[in-house]
């Protein structure tokens, strides 16, 4: 008899380097989770939360990707024609940069939805990731339970001390291609220009500000999102530790060319009496 059953469905492909994504970021987190107090219905609501996150985090990934292979074959195009001067305005850049922040801001509304199971719907029940993160601070501030408001008050710092660094101006660079706001962004601010000059061949691309290319600013935001993401959930997680007096989360800084989780359990010392 023939079976319905059918092949396995992937609901995930990683495109991030070596699986950054499944690695680093899912795996790494969800090993964490086998020392809390999670039921199983808030463990699985829990990775739910994290595959939906997982996701937005490779389609950014992926809009930078796109983008740095436009800029490169506008390059390589321009490089290709006679004169001293060539000119290119890639409508797909812009499409790409757009889909870069548009995804970057769904993102981090994701982010706010993971600690759901983790505090409860009661206690949580936030959906966007408003005022640029201030007011995901102060929520966390308001809603963890008073044993807890050392870690609310380090979650709450952690997304203070991103906010002016790049938090807000991501977000206001989305907020101008997305949503026209501060004049918008006009697309030939995407040009790109290749000249001979002094005997050697200089690309001219698009730039965020006068002394960074957008290309290297996605690249910034790309970064910084990651590992925002990935250093939020684990400190939310450490709400719910079984034994908190005798373990707890240490993160250690670490380069995104690095696979391994930067979350790792140890123990606490013992207090001097």
């Amino acid at each position: 008899m023939p079976s319905d059953i059918g092949e396995p469905i992937k609901i995930f492909e990683d495109p991030t380097p070596d699986g950054l994504i499944c690695g680093r970021f899912f795996t790494g987190l969800q090993r964490l989770t086998q020392v809390t107090d999670l039921t199983d219905e808030e463990g699985y609501d829990l990775t739910e939360g994290l595959m939906a996150l997982g996701r937005k985090l490779a389609m950014v990934w992926s809009h930078y990707q796109d983008y740095v292979r436009e800029q490169d074959a506008a390059i390589k195009r321009l490089q290709s024609k006679p004169g001293e001067v060539n000119r290119e305005v890639p409508h797909k850049l812009l499409e790409h940069a757009d889909g870069f922040f548009v995804d970057m801001k769904s993102c981090l509304d994701y982010l706010v939805k993971v600690p759901r199971p983790i505090l409860g719907p009661k206690r949580w029940n936030l959906v966007t990731f408003r005022d640029k993160g201030r007011a995901v601070a102060k929520a966390i501030r308001a809603s963890v339970p008073k044993q807890h408001e050392d870690i609310a008050d380090d979650i709450a710092k952690a997304i203070e001390q991103c906010v002016p660094i790049w938090l807000e101006p991501a977000i206001k660079l989305r907020d101008r291609i997305n949503h026209c706001k501060e004049g918008g962004l006009d697309f030939r601010n995407f040009l790109v220009t290749v000249r001979v000059q002094d005997g050697k061949v200089v690309a001219e691309v698009p730039m965020a500000n006068p002394k960074q290319t957008l290309r290297d600013y996605l690249h910034i935001v790309w970064t910084n999102l990651f590992v925002f993401c990935e250093k939020l959930v684990g400190m939310f997680l450490s709400l719910r530790l079984v034994n908190p007096d005798v373990i707890t989360f240490s993160y250690e800084e670490r380069p995104l060319s690095d696979v391994n989780s930067p979350w790792a359990l140890v123990a606490r010392l013992p207090m001097k009496g």
